[in-house]
């Protein structure tokens, strides 16, 4: 369903209340900045999710398990599907039947960094068919692939979000080439912008900071993942705008270098916000 906010007739009641009580029409500029203001600050709110539980399983019953602690702990989650063995269309119903909150569906190939062998055909087809049970909020889909779901990112009906992800474990592109990038995925359709680099230096480090302020200011929604064992790292990115963090379970069930148990982070995270 199309969601209509109700921004502007809060706004207009408290205009019409202002003429009754005062006898004076508020001035149109004041209103429509009033209107921005208000507009900006929900979105700013709205935006920025602060954890997300990976969610792994390398068999229906394992993976279920996991979902289950994993939504005990945390309101959102993503679902790495492409960890379960023999993934099939009767698996993805199953999952979508014991979903309750936020999720990311994320059947990512191997040859993108994933667990999925079957070709990207199989791949879209298990993806597609995910869509059309109504059950996931966000699916993730990688950047090479978007020429491939042209159609699903522009389809102004659908009950999902997309986010357009990209990975590279070896390095962290330079500030404008990262830029480029995540304005390619914006364009191409992205609700949500996600970046996954290998940190090799402080530089990078502020590389990131630099990218996650910049989309910060304009609103959008960026994911900024740094490879790195240093788990302070992901505590920065958290802090500087990155859209969410993916924290796991425990240290057996991480996905990524780097990646913090969610009693942890919650603790580091308090920490720092005490300091502020």
């Amino acid at each position: 369903a199309k969601v209509i906010c109700g921004t502007e007739m809060l706004i207009q009641q408290a205009v019409k209340q202002v003429e009754i009580f005062t006898d004076k029409v508020p001035d149109d500029k004041i209103v429509s900045q009033i209107e921005q203001e208000i507009t900006t600050y929900s979105n700013t709110i709205n935006s920025n999710i602060s954890t997300c539980c990976v969610v792994i399983g390398n068999n229906i019953n394992a993976f279920l398990k996991n979902l289950a602690v994993a939504q005990s702990k945390c309101d959102f989650c993503e679902l790495r599907v492409d960890d379960i063995k023999n993934l099939s269309k009767i698996t993805i119903n199953k999952i979508s039947e014991n979903v309750y909150e936020n999720s990311i569906f994320t059947c990512r190939n191997v040859a993108h960094g994933g667990n999925f062998s079957g070709t990207i055909q199989e791949q879209k087809g298990l993806i597609k068919h995910a869509m059309s049970l109504e059950k996931f909020t966000y699916f993730d889909i990688d950047f090479s692939q978007i020429e491939d779901w042209k159609k699903e990112l522009n389809d102004k009906t659908k009950m999902y979000k997309i986010i357009i992800s990209h990975h590279d474990f070896s390095r962290c592109l330079p500030y404008k080439k990262c830029i480029k990038m995540i304005d390619k995925m914006f364009e191409s359709g992205a609700d949500v912008a996600k970046v996954v680099k290998k940190i090799n230096s402080a530089n990078d480090i502020f590389t990131m900071l630099k990218v996650l302020k910049k989309y910060k200011n304009e609103n959008k929604n960026v994911i900024f993942a740094p490879m790195t064992d240093d788990k302070i790292v992901r505590i920065l990115a958290s802090k500087y705008g990155s859209w969410t963090n993916f924290v796991c379970l425990n240290d057996k069930k991480n996905t990524a270098r780097g990646q913090i148990k969610i009693e942890d982070y919650n603790k580091i995270l308090g920490l720092v916000d005490t300091k502020n």
